[in-house]
C-alpha cells in the first residue's frame, strides 16, 4: 500500500512530509518493509532544446521490494545513494523504447538532466510502467539523503495477518513523535491507498 496523511475527518489527504517518512523508514516496528521516494519534473537536454520530463528519486532497494530487477543494466547501490556520489540514472521503460528505440547499447551513455550530467546504469522494468507512481517516470535517480525536498512518499509491504488498523496504528505511533511536523498537522492520521 501506498500510505498518505489525513485529516482528522478524512476531507483532505496529502503526501507525508520527508520528515515524516524519513521516521516511518528508520522505526518501522512491524512492518519490516518500508520504501521511500518521491519525484517531480526536470528539463532533458535534446538537440530540438530543452524537454520537460518527470523523474522519480528511489532507494536502491525500491526495485527488490517490488519484487523487480532492472530491464537492463544494473540497478542502484548504497554507494550510489552516498552524498558526492557520481550521479547515474535509470531509464524509464517508456523512454527507453521511445527515445532509445529500446537500444541496449544506451548503457554509459550520459543524459543532461537540469544541467547536471547524468550516466546511464540500467533501464527500469516493463512491469514498473504498469504503478501509477514512479513507474510512468522518464528517468529514476538515486533518492539521496541530501536531496532537498520537502514531501516524500511511503510504499509498505503489510506483513501476512496484519488489519489495515493495526498498520494505521503502529504508523501512527511513529507520526506522533515526530519533530518538526507542520502545525496544521496536529490530529492527522495516516491513510493506506492500494496500488
Amino acid at each position: 500500500a501506498y500510505v498518505w496523511v489525513s485529516s482528522p475527518k478524512g476531507q483532505m489527504s496529502l503526501t507525508p512530509p520527508r520528515v515524516l517518512v524519513d521516521a516511518w523508514v528508520a522505526h518501522p516496528g512491524p512492518l519490516t518493509q518500508i520504501e521511500e521516494y518521491t519525484g517531480g519534473p526536470l528539463k532533458l537536454a535534446t538537440a530540438d532544446g530543452p524537454a520537460d520530463v518527470q523523474v522519480s528519486y528511489i532507494d536502491a532497494t525500491y526495485l527488490a521490494f517490488l519484487g523487480l530487477g532492472p530491464e537492463l543494466g544494473r540497478n542502484f547501490t548504497a554507494a550510489d545513494l552516498a552524498a558526492g556520489a557520481p550521479d547515474v540514472a535509470l531509464l524509464g521503460y517508456g523512454t527507453w523504447k521511445a527515445r532509445y528505440g529500446a537500444s541496449p547499447h544506451v548503457i554509459g551513455r550520459t543524459v543532461d538532466l537540469d544541467g547536471h550530467p547524468y550516466t546511464i546504469v540500467g533501464v527500469a522494468p516493463a512491469r514498473a510502467a504498469k504503478l501509477d507512481s514512479p513507474g510512468h517516470a522518464a528517468f529514476w535517480l538515486p533518492f539521496r539523503k541530501d536531496l532537498d525536498v520537502a514531501d516524500a512518499r511511503a510504499a509498505i509491504r503489510i506483513p501476512p495477518g496484519m488489519t489495515d488498523t493495526q498498520v494505521g496504528a503502529a504508523l501512527t505511533t511513529v507520526m506522533r513523535q515526530v519533530q518538526g511536523l507542520p502545525p496544521y498537522m496536529d490530529g492527522w492520521r495516516p491513510k493506506l491507498l492500494r496500488p
